[in-house]
């Protein structure tokens, strides 16, 4: 072996190990760091894209609690019997004296559930009540504004009724021709701003229920709260979490550069020394 080979391999030998060493302290000391900081709050605030975070969790906590009741009511309109039922469902049916009821009542009351919201199947019922759940979140109101932002006299009125159509707001505002094309582009993107102020204002006073700023922790749960508080909690409580967890992989990833390049260093001079 020659004298290069061997200065190389003492390179390595005292580099290599020193960058690692410093790359798990770095990630852990800046993962820990990231996690403590309490991201999700600023100025003794919770911030708008903690806000965002939340609605995400509590859309999609509405949504499978959606899917769950719907799972339920297939199976008392194919059996008549409520044997099994979920805690979702059970919650909101509970004044419809659905335990009294005859099998075959049951079934009829699924029939009128779908002639009153003029729906043929639950399936329908589903898409439907998933579309009240992005009405009310703030991600999906953006998303749908952000498809009328770029609308202009340029746009088609085919064009505008097809995003009328894919967004609900046909229901609203009708079919779209040339005569009022201009107007309900204008009033809709207007609309869609209000809309999605508004409804971050909801969900912050939503979470607000259920996190204290002081503290900067969540809020204890009463021991008598229904499925609902207690899904949203959760939601909220995942919310938390998740943006701790982001800032911890950012910070994370700045110690371990950091004390990498360190590490490194000290290698490099254990090099020299050698």
């Amino acid at each position: 072996m020659t004298v290069g080979a061997v200065n190389n391999n003492q390179q390595q030998t005292y580099a290599v190990p020193a960058m690692a060493a410093g790359l798990a302290t770095g990630a852990i000391a800046g993962g820990t760091y990231g996690y403590l900081l309490k991201p999700w709050l600023k100025d003794g605030d919770i911030t708008d894209t903690f806000i965002k975070e939340a609605d995400k969790h509590i859309t999609n906590m509405y949504k499978d609690g959606n899917k769950q009741i719907v799972d339920d009511l297939k199976k008392m309109q194919e059996t008549g019997s409520i044997d099994g039922i979920s805690e979702v469902f059970r919650d909101s049916f509970k004044d419809e004296g659905l335990t009294t009821m005859t099998a075959e009542q049951r079934k009829a009351f699924v029939k009128n559930l779908l002639q009153e919201n003029a729906v043929e199947n639950l399936d329908e019922f589903l898409k439907n009540t998933n579309t009240f759940a992005d009405a009310a979140s703030v991600n999906s109101l953006t998303k749908h504004a952000k498809k009328f932002k770029n609308l202009s006299e340029d746009t088609s009125v085919e064009e505008l009724n097809k995003l009328l159509k894919e967004t609900k707001l046909d229901m609203l505002f009708g079919t779209a021709t040339k005569e009022n094309k201009t107007a309900i582009i204008n009033t809709v993107q207007i609309a869609n701003q209000g809309a999605i102020d508004a409804t971050k204002l909801e969900r912050k006073a939503l979470i607000m229920e259920h996190v204290d700023t002081t503290k900067k922790s969540m809020k204890d749960l009463a021991s008598n709260a229904d499925y609902e508080t207690k899904s949203v909690y959760k939601a909220i409580k995942k919310a938390i979490r998740n943006t701790n967890l982001k800032a911890a992989a950012k910070w994370g990833a700045i110690g371990a550069g950091v004390l990498g390049s360190v590490g490194l260093g000290v290698g490099a001079m254990n090099n020299k020394k050698s």
